[in-house]
């Protein structure tokens, strides 16, 4: 499985690409070949962040809670703003916040309860979203 190093370096490298800032003599891509590598980068951070969540929710049935936190901040940051779906209204920003500041107020196990939810619904919103780009 790729690293969130890794494919955060594929993103900048695809962005280069569609962007038209890399040489366009090293590479020349039409819209189809920019299509397949968004999606297999798409793929990718899905297929990461599942498997992150998995990880998770074990290290909560463990106890281990700071761990879980982290774990659940790591994956919403992978997946960044591209699980947005236009179909949806999109509350997790705000439930983000709150679970934050309940942290702070040193409600770890709530707040990873709430991470939970907030990184489930990205994640279900992302795999909708890679769905219909497969249409």
């Amino acid at each position: 499985m790729f690293s969130q190093r890794k494919i955060s370096f594929t993103c900048i490298l695809l962005s280069l690409i569609i962007t038209g800032c890399a040489n366009s003599s090293e590479v020349q891509l039409n819209e189809e070949e920019n299509a397949k590598m968004k999606n297999f980068v798409s793929y990718e951070v899905f297929s990461s962040a599942t498997e992150q969540f998995s990880k998770a929710k074990n290290a909560i049935l463990l106890g281990e809670n700071s761990k879980a936190y982290k774990m659940f901040i790591d994956i919403l940051e992978l997946l960044g703003d591209n699980y947005h779906d236009i179909d949806v209204i999109d509350d997790t920003g705000q439930m983000l916040v709150l679970a934050k500041h309940k942290r702070k107020n040193g409600e770890l196990k709530i707040s990873v309860k709430m991470l939970e939810g907030i990184t489930r619904t990205r994640i279900n919103s992302y795999e909708r979203m890679l769905e219909r780009n497969k249409q």
